[in-house]
C-alpha cells in the first residue's frame, strides 16, 4: 500500500485517542473514593447526588475521578 492511498482500516477509537494525548482516567466506585476521603461510601454517595461532589451515576453505582475527589479536597483546605 502506498501513503498516498488511504488505509482500508480506520484506527481504533483507543489509538486516534491516544495520539491526540488523552488518556482515559480510571474511575473509582464509592467504596474505593470513600476509602481515599476516609468517609462512608453512603456519605460519599449523597454529596454526589446533592452534587457537592463530583461522580457519576451509572444505573445504580456511582463512579468517581480521583482528580475530582482532590479538586474537592483543595477547595475544602482553601475554605
Amino acid at each position: 500500500m502506498s501513503a498516498s492511498q488511504p488505509s482500508r482500516f480506520a484506527p481504533s477509537p483507543s489509538q486516534s485517542l491516544s495520539r491526540r494525548g488523552f488518556v482515559f482516567e480510571q474511575l473509582l466506585d464509592s467504596d474505593e473514593a470513600a476509602e481515599l476521603l476516609r468517609i462512608h461510601p453512603k456519605t460519599l454517595q449523597r454529596m454526589a447526588r446533592n452534587r457537592q461532589i463530583h461522580g457519576v451515576q451509572v444505573g445504580k453505582l456511582w463512579r468517581f475521578r480521583a482528580s475530582d475527589l482532590e479538586v474537592w479536597l483543595r477547595t475544602k483546605k482553601a475554605g
